[in-house]
């Protein structure tokens, strides 16, 4: 079964973790799917695996989409405490004038995170360097890891920074096959097989890296 949504126990969750969890509820969906669509035991037809490669493909998703909402997010505190990233800077002297005109109905805040949008929204955030690298260049912010690992340490066997970025960036691995490759083996000559413990394992970390990015730029 699917673990329960870790943000499930933050007493007051904000709009871009309710609509990273709104997401991975439909993840959750999918796997409760797959046992029903999967019958009896035996080799599932080919429909029935590219439900948990939807899966898998969904949740880096909501990932991605979390780490570009939550640096935005962040950018109107980063200004006020003085710890912009030097990416911000150089955006800035790079744009000048499209800078100049999204101050023009916008507090200077809330402007420079419009230009961060614009910037970032061109880049996706899957890879743990490329976390890792947004959340510090652009807000100063902590890398996620240690937290993340910490998460899922406690509902198992031990976890440490360096095994959090690398089971993440095998996650995204696999994304990236399946999304551009048809999850093919080397060669193409078949598709790789799936299975449902292997992609609840994924949505796990993904959860813990999504609830430790959302805390280190709180």
């Amino acid at each position: 079964m699917p673990v329960a949504p870790f943000f499930c126990t933050i007493p007051h969750v904000a709009t871009t973790e309710r609509a990273f969890e709104k997401t991975m509820r439909r993840v959750d969906g999918l796997l409760l799917l797959h046992p029903i669509l999967h019958g009896i035991a035996g080799r599932p037809k080919q429909h029935v695996s590219d439900v948990l490669r939807g899966a898998l493909v969904l949740s880096v998703a909501a990932l991605d989409a979390l780490v570009l909402d939550s640096v935005v997010a962040a950018i109107p505190r980063a200004v006020r405490d003085g710890r912009l990233g030097p990416n911000v800077a150089k955006w800035v002297k790079e744009e000048p004038e499209e800078f100049l005109a999204l101050l023009a109905d916008r507090a200077p805040e809330a402007g420079l995170a419009e230009l961060c949008r614009q910037k970032l929204g061109q880049l996706t955030f899957q890879r743990a360097a490329m976390i890792e690298g947004v959340i510090r260049d652009v807000v100063q912010g902590e890398a996620p890891w240690s937290r993340a690992a910490d998460l899922l340490s406690t509902e198992g066997d031990p976890w440490d920074a360096e095994d959090v970025k690398q089971k993440l960036d095998e996650i995204v691995e696999r994304r990236h096959r399946i999304a551009h490759s048809g999850d093919l083996r080397p060669g193409g000559t078949s598709t790789l097989p799936i299975q449902l413990p292997y992609v609840q394992d994924a949505v796990r970390v993904i959860r813990a890296v999504g609830r430790a990015v959302s805390e280190s730029l709180a």
